[in-house]
């Protein structure tokens, strides 16, 4: 819900949407730096022939949740228990898992 364009507000209100904008504007940068790492999980798949995610939760004890945050990029961090364990099953390393790429 928000005002008609030419109303006058209450400075208080200003300031709520300054701090809404404030708090998206580092929403969206905190995305830009996650975006650095990326994920190579779906060519490790790939070259695996692993066509499921129920499949290599099966294997590694990884839940699918999981596994679907780091193919997708998702998330914050990744546990070290759940790297040591997808690399245990691709025999790999974790640069093979992640890439780092600078802006």
């Amino acid at each position: 819900m928000f005002p008609v364009v030419g109303t006058l507000l209450p400075n208080s209100t200003y300031l709520v949407y300054l701090l809404v904008d404030l708090n998206m504007i580092e929403l969206i940068n905190r995305v830009k730096v996650m975006k650095m790492i990326k994920p190579l999980l779906s060519d490790l798949m790939g070259k695996h022939k692993v066509k499921s995610f129920s499949y290599l939760e099966e294997k590694t004890g990884v839940s699918r949740k999981t596994l679907a945050k780091i193919y997708n990029g998702e998330g914050g961090g990744i546990d070290y228990d759940t790297l040591n364990a997808l690399c245990r099953y691709f025999n790999c390393t974790v640069s093979d898992l992640l890439e780092y790429v600078p802006d």
